[in-house]
């Protein structure tokens, strides 16, 4: 039976900073906010047809 022997591997570092900004993550913030106000401002309009429909 073998024992997991010690090995030493390189770590290479780099000393450039990637500043990568997901496109992604942007979209879908910017996709669910707008579905968030798109389904405020329908329930504004309804509840404003609806005052105005009583009086």
């Amino acid at each position: 039976m073998e024992y997991a022997k010690d090995e030493i591997y390189p770590v290479e570092y780099s000393n450039q900073k990637t500043k990568k900004i997901n496109t992604n993550n942007i979209l879908g913030l910017l996709f669910s906010l707008g579905g968030i106000f798109s389904i405020a401002n329908i329930i504004a309009i309804y509840n404003f047809f609806r005052i105005l429909s009583n009086m």
